[in-house]
């Protein structure tokens, strides 16, 4: 008989490709939303939309969407009997989110590094991360912190860009078929669907199911709308195809933790009752300014109903 222990998701020690440090994407003082507004992005919005609607994970109770800016998805996931804590380092677009989502209850606003996030272990019932994982210079420690405060048994629905896609196949050739993690540009990562597999399975999440998108978006721009049309009717065939079968600049999977027996008991109503401190992990309590740290003493503070819990060791 075994009578090791299995580690937890947080002991794990992950040997990672790139440089120790972590590179994190700031949009601080950008406004993402201007990036929508643009032909290109309004079209792959729309196909992408398409996707997230049908890969949405079912579950209630806790949701956490990382990398969730401004609160863009938040209509696509808001559900009654869900408590939605929206996640990103960029406090102003979650100050933007806070002003356009302030009547609704049961969504909070966390700024927080995605490497270091600020809840407890096994907390949330399911959540979502779409356009941030393509920054990450350390997928293995996304991935880990990730698994660490998602309940046994719960879905996430995860969006990455995959380096074995058809057009970068035809440009790179071998270079695409590598399974890695592959920086493209300054923060700017593709990643092999085999090697998100590999790693997720790592820290006991599996893909259920995938579904890929944007073959066509980078032809649209202004000077082309009149292209949209034919565009659009190419889109829906190669998602179809070829998106389906792994080959999609955008994939999309669905994630479960297959680890352990569904936790039928709610970690808590309250949003206190979910964090941690992201620097030493102790409890925190909350104060008027914010939320202070019983062990370390950190204070995190709270503008509005932003609470600043960004963390970072580099």
């Amino acid at each position: 008989m075994n009578t090791n222990p299995k580690p937890k998701i947080s002991d794990l020690n992950l040997k990672e490709n790139f440089s120790e440090s972590e590179v994190l994407k700031d949009y601080t003082e950008r406004d993402y939303r201007t990036v929508w507004q643009k032909p290109r992005a309004k079209f792959e919005d729309r196909f992408q939309g398409k996707i997230v609607a049908q890969m949405m994970p079912a579950k209630l109770g806790w949701f956490v969407d990382i990398g969730g800016g401004y609160g863009r998805l938040y209509p696509e996931y808001a559900r009654e009997g869900r408590k939605v804590v929206l996640v990103d380092y960029a406090t102003n677009l979650l100050d933007m989110a806070e002003k356009e989502y302030r009547m609704k209850k049961d969504i909070f606003f966390i700024a927080a590094n995605a490497y270091h996030l600020p809840f407890k272990d096994e907390v949330f019932d399911a959540g979502i991360t779409i356009r941030t994982f393509h920054h990450m210079n350390l997928p293995k420690q996304f991935f880990r912190e990730f698994s660490r405060v998602l309940q046994p048994r719960s879905e996430v629905l995860f969006e990455y860009s995959n380096k074995r896609n058809l057009l970068r196949i035809l440009k790179k050739g071998r270079q695409s078929l590598r399974k890695d993690h592959e920086e493209y540009a300054e923060w700017q990562f593709g990643t092999h669907p085999a090697y998100l597999k590999d790693i997720a399975k790592e820290v006991e999440l599996e893909v259920e199911k995938t579904m890929g998108t944007a073959f066509f978006p980078r032809y649209l721009t202004e000077r082309t709308l009149f292209l949209e049309p034919l565009l659009s009717v190419l889109e829906t065939i190669f998602d179809l195809t070829l998106g389906r079968l792994g080959f999609a600049p955008m994939n999309f999977a669905r994630l479960w933790k297959n680890s352990g027996t569904a936790i039928t008991e709610s970690p808590g109503s309250e949003l206190s009752d979910i964090l941690k401190c992201p620097a030493c992990r102790g409890d925190v309590e909350a104060i008027n300014e914010g939320f202070k740290c019983i062990s370390c003493a950190r204070l995190f503070p709270k503008i509005g109903k932003v609470i600043d819990f960004r963390f970072t060791t580099s």
